[in-house]
């Protein structure tokens, strides 16, 4: 069951994803098509076309970085864990937190997990600690209940 649980998140997360890539390959591919319409650079200081152009260009970025946090979240280890870690499903008495890669809430099984990256401030705070271990983030005391 650990791994089946750990597996769906981790398939709900290549989903999410998956889905922000193909919108920002589509948005990207629409402003190539305006850009195209619109024809050729009327003069150098076309500020029209140089918008379009940046707006396609930061589309082009955020689509790149979906796909390194899929290619990411292909490589988690999908064994249990004994200890809070990279890969580790974290249960405390008060949230749900997946160490993974910087994704925001998502529901699995029903439940709300927080998909954080290893460089977020409250992995720092509970990096290492085990069951029935204590942490405090933002003034918010947590009991670990489980590590899965």
């Amino acid at each position: 069951m650990v791994s089946n649980l750990k597996e769906q998140l981790i398939e709900a997360c290549i989903l999410q994803q998956q889905k922000i890539a193909e919108e920002k390959e589509k948005a990207a591919n629409e402003l190539q098509e305006q850009i195209n319409a619109y024809g050729q650079n009327k003069d150098r200081y076309d500020s029209f076309r140089t918008k379009l152009t940046r707006s396609k260009e930061q589309l082009q970025l955020q689509q790149l970085q979906a796909m390194n946090t899929l290619k990411a979240l292909y490589q988690i280890p999908k064994e249990s864990r004994q200890k809070v870690e990279y890969g580790a499903i974290v249960v405390t008495d008060k949230q749900r937190f997946f160490i993974a890669v910087g994704m925001g809430k998502i529901t699995c099984a029903e439940k709300d997990y927080f998909v954080i990256s290893a460089a977020a401030p409250i992995f720092a705070v509970m990096q290492g600690k085990k069951v029935n271990d204590e942490f405090t983030f933002n003034k918010v005391k947590h009991k670990i209940t489980a590590i899965l």
